[in-house]
């Protein structure tokens, strides 16, 4: 698969270790992407970092009239009282 401008992906996870690593990997590749993140801050950040932002509407447009890759990086912790 050739990663550029004309493929959209959600990255779960994609504000923190290695989903932030590939968030900067697919926007520096011209992907256009989504993060999903429970960290909002750190989501902002990686997005502002490495890219030109889109607005709401372009991205909503662009994911609803492709299927976008799907990647997720983000673990689950185990709650530790168990």
């Amino acid at each position: 698969m050739i990663l550029d401008s004309g493929i959209s992906a959600v990255v779960t996870g994609g504000a923190s270790s290695p989903g932030a690593a590939t968030s900067r990997l697919l926007v520096r590749s011209s992907v256009i992407i989504a993060i999903f993140d429970k960290n909002i801050e750190n989501g902002e950040a990686v997005a502002l970092r490495e890219s030109n932002p889109l607005d709401d509407v372009t991205v909503f447009e662009r994911f609803r009239t492709q299927m976008p890759l799907i990647l997720k990086t983000g673990g689950i912790k185990k709650n530790e009282q168990n």
